[in-house]
């Protein structure tokens, strides 16, 4: 019987665990930087059983190519402690709404990994994907300008738990692996404070539901 509830705890402990959403999230429109541009920008996410705190560096490798590299602090409820995320994403522009277009759209990558101390297992979990995005900017008559986008992101997440043996009841070291498709959107918006600093809030529909806000300041 002893056997049998910790065989379900710790089921429960790994779904709970098991986030499926992207923790970073898009957080700026399709529109890329510009060569040799840099940014910084920094925010909070808040999800249904966790949350983060994440700091982002951005460069411009070409007029229509960014890379971005994000670390994070995430803290979930079935974790014992907080957990460092690293995070990393490509992201090429292919139409310009002020050359002419409708609307910005981009095309990129995304990579993120973390992992968390669930107290008898540890779990990693490592997500690669692809994006597309849609932005368009908006500037009222009052002056106030602003850029709503959309994110579909497509991608992969796998997932490794490391159970810790427990001698008094027999149970041995294990380890398991899985992993999953899943399809997530983000919608959000940036906000001009001047020409240099932006404010950014994004809803996330994923496995997970959450928002994420924060702050971008334009470098160079």
């Amino acid at each position: 019987m002893k056997k049998f509830a910790l065989i379900v705890s710790l089921l429960v402990i790994t779904l709970a665990g098991s986030s499926q959403a992207l923790f970073i999230g898009q957080m700026r429109s399709a529109q890329t930087l510009g060569m040799g541009s840099l940014s910084l920008s920094t925010g909070i996410g808040l999800f249904e059983n966790s949350r983060d705190i994440y700091g982002t560096v951005r460069y411009g490798l070409a007029a229509p190519l960014d890379v971005s590299a994000s670390l994070a602090i995430v803290d979930a409820e079935s974790a014992d402690d907080p957990a460092f995320l690293i995070n990393a994403d490509l992201q090429y522009q292919f139409m310009r709404s002020d050359m002419g277009w409708p609307l910005d759209m981009a095309l990129g990558g995304v990579f993120e990994y973390y992992k968390l101390d669930l107290g008898a297992s540890d779990l990693k979990q490592w997500s690669l994907g692809a994006n597309y995005v849609i932005s368009r900017p908006v500037k009222l008559e009052n002056g106030f300008a602003f850029t709503p986008y959309g994110r579909l992101n497509l991608r992969s997440d796998s997932y490794s738990w490391n159970y810790d043996a427990i001698p008094g009841i027999g149970q041995a070291a294990s380890s398991a692996d899985d992993s999953d498709f899943n399809i997530a959107v983000n919608l959000g918006s940036e906000f001009s404070i001047t020409d240099k600093i932006k404010l950014v809030g994004e809803l996330l529909i994923d496995d997970e539901l959450g928002f994420i806000g924060g702050i971008s300041f334009f470098m160079w």
